[in-house]
């Protein structure tokens, strides 16, 4: 399970909620956005991989990329402080 150190920037949009699916208890084309430093990377993708593994074809793929920068807009604050 993600403890609070590894979800801040997590977040679930939901795609297609119509279609039932086993793999941790998500729906077949819901997507799953997660926002982690560098630091959190490995952690972060260790647990999603523990959590949906079920060896079962739908369980998904799992896309790493960098960001430029992460602006909060409420408050303004920018790059790891707004993660």
């Amino acid at each position: 399970m993600l403890d609070k150190k590894v979800t801040n920037g997590f977040s679930v949009a939901f795609v297609s909620p119509n279609s039932p699916a086993e793999a941790a208890g998500f729906k077949e084309g819901d997507k799953i956005k997660v926002v982690v430093d560098n630091d959190h990377l490995g952690p972060a993708l260790e647990a999603i991989i523990k959590t949906a593994r079920t060896g079962k074809i739908g369980d998904g793929k799992i896309f790493v990329s960098t960001l430029d920068d992460v602006i909060r807009i409420r408050t303004g604050e920018k790059g790891k402080d707004a993660i």
